[in-house]
Formats: C-alpha cells, structure tokens, sequence
C-alpha cells in the first residue's frame, strides 16, 4: 500500500470515528431522558399522569392507564385491550368499561402531557449534550487545526525522500548461465506521485480554511453575465472588528 492509501485509509478511520460520537451523542441522549423520567415518576414531584389515588383510581386501571401512556403518538385503547385480553374469547371487542375509564380518568389529557414532558426532556438532554460536544475533541478549531498540522507534517517528511516524489515501476529479470543465475531489476517507468502533493495542498487548504486567511469571492462583470473567481490571501474585511 502507497503512504498515500495509507493517509487516505487513515482519513476513512477519522470518518468513522465521527460517525461513532454521533452514535454515542443518541445513546446518551435516550439514558439522560430515561434516567429523567424514572427520577420524575420516583420522586414527590407531582405530575398529572401520576395515579390518582385520592380521587379513587386503583391500581387496576392505574396500570391499564399506564400501558396505554407508553404506546406513544399511536396510543389506542384498543390496543391496550386486545394485548391484556390475548387468547381470550371476544378479546377483539373493546368492553365499554375500558372507554368509560379511559374517560373517568382522562387518560387521553394525561397522556398528552407525559408526551409533552417527554419531548421537553429530550430537547433539554440533547441540548446539553451538544454542549458537550462542541466543547470537547474535534469540534473544537485549534484540535482541528493540530490534526490537520500532523498530517502535512507527516506527508511533508516524504518528500525529503525522492523515492517517494518519483515513483519507480519496476520489472525483475532472471538471466541462467548454466549453474550461475543473475537478477536484474529494470526501472520501466517513473512516476510523478502527484497524489501526495496534491493531499499536501487539499490539507494547507483546509488549515488556512479554518483560520480563515482563503476568502474566494465571484466577482461579475458590469456588462455580460460572465462571472469569475479570485482568491484573497488574508482575513476577510468583514471579518476585521477594527475596521472603519
């Protein structure tokens, strides 16, 4: 494998390892909400889905109520009926006791607000995990910029070797005189490794993109539609605080 593949290769890993914090941000955000709701339904914080037992709501119902609270956006009496009474003769026909609670107890008002608490759960838990992260590894600008100064150094270093900048494709003969057998390497080709100058490039670029010192602007023409590009070396003027 050339060095160049190499970087590439190691490049795809980097790739990866973002993605894998991305993963790791949704696992962390599904255990801050759990761990939320087990400690709002466990301590004395009073919320309306809570059992209502002063008003008489038994244990029974409670839970009946409770399974149905947990089927989310799709939440179905129904569906909380057929599941309790599976096996059983007539299990399709939800008894009209079912509606008559679900009504008592307002399973539907208290079952908006568990999801209403939950969304703002979620919403907080992700907020403070993107705190986290965009105060921690790459998402900060000078670990980019390190990360970036690594890897030219590394690619620099070869090209102090000019079997790496020219690259040799090479042929190997076998001559047999007799007993006697000679090897000869023979040089066919000998390649520019463009590659390597050109990953160089593509990572200054991307150091000078994050200091902001390349601005690219299109500039039109007054007369015509044709536009071009030029390339100023520098901060931006917009960019200056100071400026006039």
């Amino acid at each position: 494998m050339h060095n160049v593949d190499i970087f590439v290769h190691n490049f795809q890993i980097t790739t990866f390892k973002f993605v894998h914090i991305y993963q790791n941000l949704c696992y962390n955000v599904a255990r801050s909400v759990l761990t939320r709701l087990d400690g709002a339904m466990n301590e004395g914080e009073k919320h309306i889905w809570d059992q209502m037992v002063e008003e008489g709501e038994s244990d029974l119902w409670y839970g009946r109520f409770v399974k149905f609270m947990r089927l989310g956006a799709k939440r179905k009496i129904a569906t909380v009926y057929k599941r309790e009474k599976r096996g059983e003769k007539g299990s399709n026909i939800v008894h009209g006791s079912w509606y008559d609670a679900a009504k008592t107890w307002r399973w539907e008002e208290r079952a908006r607000a568990y999801s209403d608490y939950v969304r703002e759960e979620e919403d907080r838990a992700i907020a403070d995990e993107q705190n986290k992260v965009i105060r921690s590894g790459y998402a900060l600008m000078h670990r980019r910029i390190r990360l970036l100064e690594n890897l030219i150094d590394q690619l620099y270093s070869y090209t102090k070797d000019e079997s790496k900048i020219w690259l040799a494709e090479t042929k190997t003969t076998t001559t047999t005189y007799g007993e006697d057998k000679s090897t000869e390497i023979i040089i066919e080709k000998v390649t520019f490794n463009a590659p390597l100058f050109m990953l160089i490039d593509k990572y200054l670029n991307s150091t000078s993109a994050e200091m902001g010192e390349r601005v690219k602007k299109k500039v039109a023409q007054e007369e015509g539609e044709t536009e071009f590009e030029i390339e100023l070396v520098g901060r931006s003027p917009d960019d200056n605080d100071d400026g006039d």
